[in-house]
């Protein structure tokens, strides 16, 4: 979709221009969920057989889910990792969030959706909190983390983003005491 805008800008646009959706935004929270989790990692020992190593090709990717339809629980507030700027042309990002959990648990991913600024007073959000009804085209997206992250309340983590033109990638991790 950001090379479309980019090209729309070098080709079509003049100065100026009015360019609808603005900006887009994306916020996110780690989750805690066993039903996002069984479905990328299996178990460490599964009929006696230990099947750990497998684990290390759980989908790099994020996945679409509609988080009101899947069993998981936030470890951290909101927050906002990525904003781009579409009345300009855009280039791949990378950003750093520091975000506080808000409680104890063993994150598995990173779930984030859009929000779509139409002009200064008018948003879409595609957020889970956003009522229950069916997602007809966009949904929650959910990056796995690799593997189980265990938090507790009010510990500080690192969550970096990087957006390459085409895929939004999140890595977090602890952060360590004296670590900013």
């Amino acid at each position: 979709m950001l090379t479309t805008f980019n090209d729309a800008h070098s080709r079509l646009l003049q100065p100026g221009a009015i360019v609808i959706p603005r900006a887009a935004g994306v916020e996110a929270f780690l989750i805690e969920s066993p039903d996002v989790d069984s479905q990328v990692r299996v178990g460490d020992e599964v009929d006696g057989f230990d099947l750990s190593d497998l684990n290390a090709f759980s989908p790099a990717d994020y996945m679409q889910y509609e988080l009101s339809r899947t069993s998981y629980r936030p470890l951290t507030n909101k927050f906002v990792p990525l904003v781009l700027d579409l009345r300009n042309q855009t280039r791949s990002i990378k950003s750093r969030s520091r975000v506080r959990a808000s409680r104890s648990g063993v994150a598995v991913a990173v779930a984030w959706w859009f929000v779509l600024e139409l002009d200064e007073q008018t948003q879409i959000s595609m957020s889970p909190e956003q009522g229950q009804g069916s997602y007809p085209h966009w949904k929650q997206a959910v990056q796995y983390l690799g593997r189980p992250l265990e938090i507790r309340t009010g510990q500080m983590l690192d969550v970096t983003v990087e957006h390459d033109m085409q895929t939004i990638y999140f890595t977090a991790q602890v952060e360590t005491p004296g670590e900013q």
